[in-house]
């Protein structure tokens, strides 16, 4: 588990971001379970103050030939986007390619119900079925360094021509 805190002032139009970042999680034989809530919140002087949060729970349960079973569900809110929240839930099955006491590498893929709401006029709440391939990488364990990067596609299977990408890298040093 961890948290962290962020707080800055910049003189310049009084420009003050706040951040948050948490995450919790319990890795037994059998299966795994990971919880995350990151959070941004920027006010300045003149304009309108601007959020976005991010919270993830994931649960996999472990099969044999380091494949898994994989149920998570992502929540996020973005004032930039007029994104109220978007709540997208994924089930699907992976697999370890390689892991070992400091690194792996998995990819997964399965069926995810996707559904948005927007604030403002002219933005058309969603409500989508799409599918979802994905790869993670993640270097642990040495020393003061952890590296983790993702990159998941979502084809959507009820709009046409809609894919989203989700990609993230995270380097942490203690």
């Amino acid at each position: 588990a961890s948290l962290s805190l962020g707080y800055s002032l910049i003189r310049q139009n009084n420009l003050q971001p706040f951040s948050l970042r948490s995450n919790i999680g319990y890795l037994s034989n059998f299966w795994s379970f990971q919880g995350s809530l990151d959070a941004l919140r920027t006010s300045q002087e003149d304009r309108e103050d601007l959020g976005r949060a991010n919270a993830n729970l994931t649960f996999e349960y472990f099969l044999q030939h380091n494949f898994f079973l994989l149920l998570s569900s992502n929540f996020l809110q973005n004032d930039e986007q007029r994104l109220e929240l978007r709540a997208a839930t994924r089930a699907g099955i992976g697999n370890y390619l390689l892991r070992t006491n400091k690194f792996y590498l998995s990819a997964s893929t399965g069926g995810v119900w996707n559904n948005e709401q927007y604030t403002g006029d002219g933005l058309q709440n969603r409500n989508s079925v799409e599918l979802f391939v994905g790869t993670e990488a993640n270097l642990y364990n040495i020393g003061n360094l952890n590296l983790l990067t993702s990159v998941i596609v979502y084809p959507s299977l009820t709009e046409n021509d809609r894919r989203r990408t989700d990609f993230r890298f995270d380097v942490r040093y203690n």
